[in-house]
C-alpha cells in the first residue's frame, strides 16, 4: 500500500471559485485556448523560487509583488464580502425579513496539494472569493442587487484572481545575480530589456525588503550584501 500524500480536504461553497484552483484546455473554434488555474501557478513558481536562490534579484522583487498581491485581494474579497452581507441585510430589514441559512451548506470538496506557500496563499485568497460569490449568488437570487451588478461583480473578482496567476509570465530566466548589476556590462542592460515588465525597487534590490515566503540566497551569509557591492548597487541604481 503506497504512502499518501499529504493534503488538505477543501470544501467550496461555489462552482466558480474551484474552477480557478485546477487549469483546463477549453476547445474553441479552430483552436484550443488554455485556461490557467493555481495548480500552474505552483509548478510555474518553483522555477522562479530557484532563481531567488541564485541571487537573481528580478525573480526576487517578483515574489515580493505577487505575495502583496495576494494580501491586497485577501483585502478586496473580504471587504467585498461585507458590503454584500450589509445590501443583504439592509434591504432584509427593510421588509422584515430574515434569512437562514445552513451552516453544512456547500458544494464540491477538493484534495489539494501544492509545493510552494505562495500558492497556499492564492488558496486562501480564493476561499476568501467563494465566499463572495456565494453572497453574490444570494444577493442575486433574492433580488438584493440587481443582475447586471451581480455579473460585473462576479466577473470582476475572478479577474483580478487571475491577473495574480499571470504575473508569474513578467519574469524571464537571465542568470544574472546582484553581483552581476554590480558590474553594471552589456549583459545587464540586455536583463532589464528582457525583464521590463518587473520594476525593480531599491529596497529589494539591497535585499532590505523581501517576500515573507522568499527563499535563502545560497551566496550571500544571512541574505546581506557585502558593503562594498552594496555600496556600488546604491551608487548604480539608487
Amino acid at each position: 500500500m503506497g504512502t499518501q500524500i499529504p493534503h488538505l480536504n477543501v470544501t467550496f461553497l461555489t462552482k466558480d471559485a474551484p474552477a480557478l484552483l485546477f487549469s483546463r484546455t477549453e476547445n474553441e473554434v479552430k483552436k484550443n485556448n488554455f485556461i490557467s488555474g493555481a495548480d500552474w501557478f505552483d509548478s510555474k513558481i518553483k522555477v522562479i523560487l530557484n532563481a531567488v536562490r541564485d541571487d537573481d534579484p528580478f525573480a526576487d522583487q517578483l515574489i515580493f509583488n505577487i505575495e502583496n498581491a495576494i494580501n491586497n485581494l485577501s483585502a478586496l474579497y473580504k471587504e467585498e464580502l461585507q458590503e454584500l452581507k450589509a445590501s443583504i441585510e439592509t434591504k432584509l430589514n427593510h421588509f422584515n425579513a430574515s434569512l437562514e441559512i445552513s451552516d453544512k451548506i456547500h458544494v464540491e470538496t477538493h484534495a489539494i496539494s501544492f509545493q510552494n506557500r505562495l500558492t497556499f496563499d492564492l488558496l486562501w485568497a480564493l476561499k476568501d472569493l467563494d465566499e463572495s460569490l456565494y453572497y453574490l449568488y444570494l444577493s442575486d437570487k433574492y433580488a438584493i442587487l440587481p443582475s447586471q451588478v451581480v455579473t460585473e461583480k462576479r466577473q470582476d473578482l475572478r479577474k483580478a484572481y487571475r491577473v495574480i496567476l499571470q504575473m508569474i509570465n513578467r519574469w524571464k530566466p537571465s542568470a544574472i545575480t546582484r553581483e552581476d548589476l554590480d558590474h553594471n556590462t552589456h549583459r545587464v542592460a540586455k536583463t532589464f530589456e528582457l525583464n521590463e515588465q518587473i520594476q525593480l525597487t531599491k529596497d529589494v534590490l539591497l535585499l532590505e525588503k523581501r517576500a515573507a515566503c522568499a527563499p535563502n540566497i545560497k551566496t550571500r551569509n544571512f541574505n546581506k550584501l557585502e558593503p562594498a557591492i552594496k555600496e556600488k548597487l546604491n551608487e548604480l541604481y539608487g
